[in-house]
């Protein structure tokens, strides 16, 4: 079984939570017997195409075309200011990455992908365009939403990319019954989304690991008691 992965970031290049995921989860894949291709984003320092870990990985350069958007995207984009840089970036990534895979990886070298995953709207682009394609089963994993992370509404544009994400997508992963309900309250199709939690490392995260004179220091630095019982919490508070 041959799994495509669309995430913006991927090791060494990881920026937060999403490229975690992406290396652990590509490497659990392998486990398990699986051949996956990761496309994802080169901030221009790295190989354009390598093996590591059992995985393959695709990052086609970035050309730079902030002053050209500039000249007919939405009202929205606009207003994001210097950010426009940012956006430019992530969807030349899906543009250069969606068009390596379908166009080479596929119709020249004959891969033969059973699924393509997307992840967050970072990769929406190319999960639309995989759908315009493409006969391959796409299932697009949220990590999280524009309104979530903006405590309203945010983006319009960053919103719109979902929602159509949403709507084309075969099926729909997410990482709790809180943002199953949340999904469907927006108005996503209920029947496409299920819930799969993200995983942890428990040999990363063991306490016995631990030096006792490392945990004492911190218990000094946080004023919390010999027997007084510390628990370790680990992501956002959102």
């Amino acid at each position: 079984m041959r799994i495509a992965v669309f995430v913006m970031e991927y090791p060494p290049a990881i920026v937060g939570g999403l490229g975690t995921y992406a290396e652990y989860i590509t490497k659990e894949f392998v486990a398990l017997g699986r051949d996956v291709s990761v496309y994802t984003l080169n901030p221009g320092n790295l190989k354009t195409r390598e093996t590591s870990g059992g995985v393959e990985i695709h990052r086609p350069i970035l050309v730079e075309a902030s002053n050209v958007f500039t000249l007919f995207v939405a009202d929205d984009l606009k207003r994001w200011g210097t950010n426009i840089k940012f956006f430019t970036d992530i969807f030349a990534y899906n543009m250069l990455t969606a068009a390596e895979m379908i166009n080479v990886v596929i119709k020249q070298e004959k891969y033969d992908y059973a699924v393509v995953s997307i992840n967050d709207w970072l990769s929406s682009i190319a999960g639309v365009i995989c759908k315009n394609e493409l006969k391959t089963p796409v299932i697009f994993h949220v990590h999280s939403t524009e309104w979530g992370r903006s405590g309203g509404e945010g983006s319009a544009t960053v919103n719109h990319l979902e929602s159509e994400m949403a709507e084309k997508a075969d099926g729909i992963i997410t990482v709790s019954h809180a943002m199953k309900e949340d999904l469907a309250k927006h108005g996503w199709p209920e029947s496409k989304i299920h819930v799969v939690w993200n995983g942890v490392d428990p040999e990363k995260y063991n306490p016995q690991k631990a030096k006792s004179e490392d945990v004492q220091r911190l218990r000094q630095r946080y004023g919390i008691a010999k027997d007084e019982t510390m628990i370790l919490f680990l992501g956002r508070l959102t």
